[in-house]
């Protein structure tokens, strides 16, 4: 298996260089590069609307602000007995 897996990754580093360096003789950008460029864009694309906030729900205090609050106890309503 480790030697499979050596193999399968050598294979796998002289094919990155055999296009790195037949896109440099061709003058185009090396499609690794172009890979994982298309990457990070759409990962950028992605988690920006993850992080980005939505609007307020309505009465509530707008975002970034702190609502300083009295605690008090809530009594369980009693029932009656039959």
């Amino acid at each position: 298996a480790a030697v499979f897996l050596v193999s399968l990754l050598l294979a796998s580093v002289l094919a990155v260089a055999g296009m790195s360096l037949w896109a440099l003789l061709t003058g185009r950008r090396p499609a690794p590069l172009v890979v994982f460029g298309r990457m990070r864009e759409r990962s950028r694309q992605y988690s920006q609307g993850v992080w980005r906030a939505g609007p307020a729900a309505p009465g509530a205090a707008p975002r970034g602000e702190v609502v300083d609050v009295d605690a008090r106890e809530v009594e369980e309503p009693r029932r009656p007995q039959p």
